[in-house]
C-alpha cells in the first residue's frame, strides 16, 4: 500500500467539512468511524500496521492536509464573523468597500 493510494483513500473518506462518509463493503454498512477496519478488511493487514504506516508517514498525505487546512480556514471565518455554532447563523450583510 503506498502512502499516495492512502493518502487518497483517506481524503475521500472525509467529506468537505471533514467528517466520515458511511462506507459499504461487499454489501455490508461498516459505518463512518472505521476507517482503519476497512482499510484493514481491503488490504488484509492489522489496523495496527495501518496506523503505524499512517503516523510514519503523516507528512506526506497532502490530500487530507489540504481538506483540514480548508476546513480550519472555514472555522476561523465563520468565528471572526462572530457564528461560533450553525444555529447561530443569521443573514448578514457585511460591507467589504471599507
Amino acid at each position: 500500500m503506498s502512502i499516495i493510494e492512502l493518502d487518497s483513500f483517506l481524503s475521500n473518506c472525509i467529506d468537505i467539512n471533514c467528517l466520515s462518509r458511511s462506507k459499504t463493503i461487499n454489501g455490508f454498512s461498516i459505518g463512518s468511524e472505521s476507517i482503519l477496519e476497512e482499510l484493514s478488511y481491503i488490504y488484509d493487514l492489522s489496523p495496527k500496521v495501518i496506523y503505524t504506516h499512517l503516523v510514519n508517514n503523516i507528512k506526506l498525505l497532502k490530500s487530507t492536509q489540504d481538506k483540514y487546512y480548508k476546513d480550519l480556514l472555514h472555522k476561523l471565518v465563520l468565528f471572526e464573523l462572530g457564528i461560533n455554532h450553525i444555529s447561530d447563523y443569521s443573514k448578514k450583510i457585511i460591507n467589504l468597500n471599507v
